[in-house]
């Protein structure tokens, strides 16, 4: 017992650390005052130390964190606490029953900024509507990593003869017009949809099966990150050459505004493969056979599909593209998709905003092992006086020996999509807070591709807590078989347990950090307001 005092002065010294007294507190009253000084620092360094609210929001911010502790409280007695369990394993009959669901359901959650091309809509479009356009037809026996075909036209062709044939596995989803030969395995989606149920209304096994060969599940669980996306992969391989189709994946864009808005989310920036060598190419039938739609004309569809929603459903509703490659390929054809980027970026400032590499990190090409690209990149952006803007994927890892987080603040990456690692490399976090930059968590993402088991255990936590500005997304929803953000909100309120002051600041992240510039900016700020004020007003009169 001689030792602790002196070792209580220690902690106190360590904690307070800029600032700390010369002595220890002298009495119960001077050793509260000196706690409470403590709490208000680490309030003060938090990523919402600087938000304000209102009265109203602040009596609405009391009963938002009793409803929140309530939910907490009674789950953990009855271990029925979501975020400690596998996102598979919640029981999502009763969440959607709460009252937290419906509250952050209801919220105005400004923008996703972390969304990929190929994942960002419904599923359950897919299954139940998309596939059943003219020509649908689905890979519908066993695997064969014998055969591939190529997603523009969906011919088969020999495996290994180019960068973008892939191999045929069961629930791969493709498009034929009619007078063309399909390859052994395909069937007409309708058929095999009439074939497994006498009314499409009723739900088929066909399509029962087809929805769980295109989303990921409980398997996974058991699962190391690595082997989480291996299966995780060959999703993109099934939907891959039907999202290759133009007319699916307008409408699939369309459907992916449409749950979005419906989810009270009115921005979206969607990582969208576009490169040299038919990286992200689409392509349609045409009387001469095919046609195909590379650089230029992608980006055109994207345009025209968002103009056709703004003019059907809402006009308030906005998206960016992040031009994107793949972090497998070598660096003489990242430096060509990059200089495609450049032209592009160019030629549509209104809708590109950057370019990004995604993929799995680990495996996979280094952000430095581009460096060449990238020093080339800042030359020519000299010479040409503009800016493309780095939006990496990097520190989607656990392991230490990952160093991508470093590269991506020393090349000014305005955000970084999630960041889990960067508790490894502290020494950056001066730096980020310093030059804006910011994380895109994913919570459910994370926990489904097992990077982090306990959500409540997340690295953002102490992120959060260390001031580095973050933003709510949801990565790959339609792969993981939801829509939108609510889930990942939710999980965000209870598991990180946010407050008000919190959820205001996470939907100014998102606004203020996206691509949104100028008065595109300022009225999308003055919109959000609007559905804000009408949600903290509507919960404060119904929350108890």
């Amino acid at each position: 017992m001689a030792h602790s005092r002196p070792l209580l002065i220690l902690i106190i010294l360590g904690c307070l650390a800029i600032g700390a007294p010369a002595a220890a507190p002298s009495s119960k009253a001077e050793y509260l005052e000196l706690r409470q000084d403590i709490l208000d620092k680490v309030s003060g360094m938090a990523f919402d130390g600087s938000m304000s609210l209102t009265q109203i929001e602040a009596t609405l911010d009391e009963k938002l964190r009793n409803a929140r502790d309530d939910y907490i409280r009674t789950a953990r007695h009855a271990h029925t606490f979501e975020p400690h369990k596998y996102f598979y394993e919640w029981d999502l009959e009763e969440l959607h029953g709460s009252l937290l669901w419906k509250v952050m359901s209801s919220l105005p959650k400004g923008s996703a900024l972390h969304l990929h091309s190929g994942s960002s809509g419904s599923v359950d479009w897919i299954v139940e509507e998309g596939i059943y356009m003219d020509g649908g037809h689905v890979y519908w026996e066993d695997d064969d990593l014998t055969r591939c075909i190529e997603p523009i036209g969906g011919q088969e062709v020999e495996c290994g003869s180019s960068g973008t044939a892939a191999p045929l596995i069961k629930g791969t989803m493709a498009f034929y017009p009619s007078n063309v030969t399909v390859p052994k395995g395909f069937y007409c989606a309708k058929s095999l949809d009439s074939s497994s149920s006498s009314s499409r209304d009723s739900g088929s096994d066909f399509r029962k099966q087809l929805r769980s060969l295109l989303t990921s599940n409980e398997s996974l669980k058991d699962m190391d990150s690595s082997q989480a996306w291996e299966f995780f992969n060959k999703i993109f391989v099934r939907v891959g050459p039907a999202m290759s189709f133009r007319p699916f994946y307008f409408s699939y864009l369309i459907n992916t505004f449409q749950v979005h808005w419906d989810d009270n989310v009115q921005h979206i920036e969607i990582r969208s493969l576009v490169g040299t060598n038919g990286l992200g190419d689409l392509f349609d039938f045409s009387a001469d056979g095919i046609r195909v739609y590379s650089g230029d004309d992608v980006v055109d569809t994207y345009r025209k599909a968002l103009e056709q929603f703004q003019a059907d459903v809402t006009p308030f509703f906005t998206m960016k593209l992040i031009i994107s490659s793949l972090r497998v390929l070598d660096p003489e054809t990242i430096e060509g998709d990059v200089q495609e980027a450049v032209d592009l970026f160019t030629r549509h400032r209104d809708l590109i905003i950057g370019f990004d590499l995604v993929a799995e990190e680990d495996p996979n090409h280094r952000t430095l092992d581009y460096l060449d690209v990238w020093m080339e990149l800042l030359k020519h952006e000299e010479r040409l006086g503009l800016e493309l803007p780095l939006y990496f994927h990097d520190g989607e890892s656990n392991d230490r020996n990952n160093t991508n987080m470093i590269d991506a603040v020393m090349l000014g990456s305005k955000r970084i999509g999630h960041g889990i690692n960067s508790y490894f490399f502290p020494a950056l976090f001066d730096q980020m807070r310093e030059q804006g930059i910011v994380l895109e968590v994913n919570p459910i993402s994370n926990q489904v591709l097992r990077y982090v088991d306990n959500l409540e255990l997340h690295p953002v936590n102490g992120f959060l807590a260390e001031g580095i500005n973050v933003v709510i997304a949801a990565d790959d929803p339609g792969a993981f078989g939801y829509t939108g953000l609510s889930y990942d909100w939710w999980a965000a309120l209870v598991a990180f347990q946010l407050d008000l002051r919190s959820l205001k600041q996470l939907c100014n992240n998102s606004l203020e950090f996206s691509g949104l510039e100028g008065e595109e900016l300022e009225a999308a700020r003055g919109r959000w307001q609007t559905g804000w004020d009408a949600w903290v007003e509507r919960w404060d009169s119904e929350l108890s």
